[in-house]
């Protein structure tokens, strides 16, 4: 029982610290546009196409497969 009084008691300070924070008008608060950050692949080198093909191992295969061996 006292972590609901604790809580209840941090719910209302916070509510009125939002409150003060944003005045008594009901008007929305303007936000900032979210910025997006790079893709995490852009700060990666890729391999070309055909370099990925010919180094191409198979996770299923008990040894080393070549794309050319699966064929």
């Amino acid at each position: 029982m006292g972590t609901t009084v604790c809580g209840r008691r941090v719910l209302i300070q916070l509510m009125e610290t939002l409150s003060s924070v944003k005045g008594a008008s009901d008007e929305p608060v303007p936000c900032l546009p979210a910025v997006q950050p790079p893709p995490l692949c852009s700060g990666f080198i890729h391999p070309e196409k055909e370099d990925a093909i010919l180094h191409f191992q198979s996770r299923f295969a008990g040894r080393e497969t070549t794309v050319q061996e699966m064929l």
